[in-house]
């Protein structure tokens, strides 16, 4: 048997990073695969970045890139935005792209977008961010069956994605289509984090999601402790709703007031305010938030 753990969009969660790798380290699986998104988006994402890399070295993970490493690595361009609404707007990527070193920043940039290999059992293993669509191109629990077939081709044995926060596991033809979930940034309404178990023998392959709790009162800490809600721009507060309502937020907001404030109708801050004030914290964090 050959058991392959997979982990994504851990979004510079350490505390959820750390239950993770414990938990993946007592389970002793052959090989790691962590599908991107590992850092940005949230508030510790020098110490996650630097614990996969610890881990791939001592461990040998295996990583890839997804959109927020690419998202970061753009502040590298001469034409990244500097000022004005548009940085404004990406101001919390600039936070996160200052807080890495040029070390690190090279490191990121030598990330495969993809990984393919045959297992021990013979399966055919592909591993990316979103899908074989792009980046961006995610696979969801609701997405039509004739759709994942067209975003997994060529099709594998196995096709490990994230990017969507939302776990799945759907065989489409002779294809197992595993989406791990969300370690750092769940967004199918329950806060705790998840990943994919692979369980694979000669003739079988088993897929188990695994939730599990974590230190979520710190990772809340961590955005004062580490000032990324005061230094990295309204949308942080975004953010910060998203990870205590367990749902996506940024997209919502993108499609009422990203308009408004490029084309100068209201402020990012004016924005976020009346934006937050129609979403509902969930009793789950009720008690958390500061």
């Amino acid at each position: 048997m050959t058991k392959v753990a997979l982990l994504a969009d851990i979004h510079a969660n350490f505390p959820a990073l750390l239950a993770a790798s414990e938990q993946i380290q007592r389970w002793k699986p052959d090989a790691v695969y962590v599908l991107g998104d590992s850092i940005n988006r949230g508030p510790r994402p020098r110490e996650c970045w630097r614990h996969l890399v610890k881990m791939r070295r001592e461990r040998h993970w295996k990583l890839i890139y997804g959109n927020h490493e690419d998202y970061v690595l753009k502040f590298e361009t001469e034409d990244a935005p500097r000022s004005g609404p548009r940085f404004e707007i990406l101001q919390f990527v600039h936070w996160t792209y200052q807080k890495l070193s040029r070390e690190e920043i090279q490191t990121l940039r030598s990330l495969p977008a993809q990984i393919e290999e045959h297992l021990s059992t013979g399966q055919y293993l592909r591993a990316v961010h979103a899908s074989m669509a792009g980046l961006r191109a995610g696979i969801y629990p609701h997405t039509p069956q004739e759709k994942i077939r067209e975003m997994i081709q060529p099709a594998p044995d196995i096709f490990c994605v994230g990017h969507t926060h939302k776990p799945l596991a759907r065989q489409i033809g002779q294809t197992h289509v595993i989406n791990a979930g969300s370690v750092g940034l769940p967004f199918d309404g329950n806060p705790q984090p998840s990943y994919a178990k692979i369980y694979t023998t000669l003739d079988e392959v088993r897929v188990e999601i695994c939730r599990f709790d974590y230190d979520r009162s710190q990772a809340i800490k961590d955005f004062h402790e580490t000032r990324f809600l005061d230094e990295g721009g309204p949308m942080v507060k975004v953010i910060y709703h998203e990870l205590l309502s367990a749902q996506p937020l940024i997209n919502r907001w993108n499609q009422s007031y990203e308009e408004k404030v490029l084309s100068g109708e209201c402020t990012l801050e004016e924005s976020v305010k009346d934006f937050l004030k129609g979403i509902h914290i969930p009793k789950f964090s009720a008690d958390l938030k500061e």
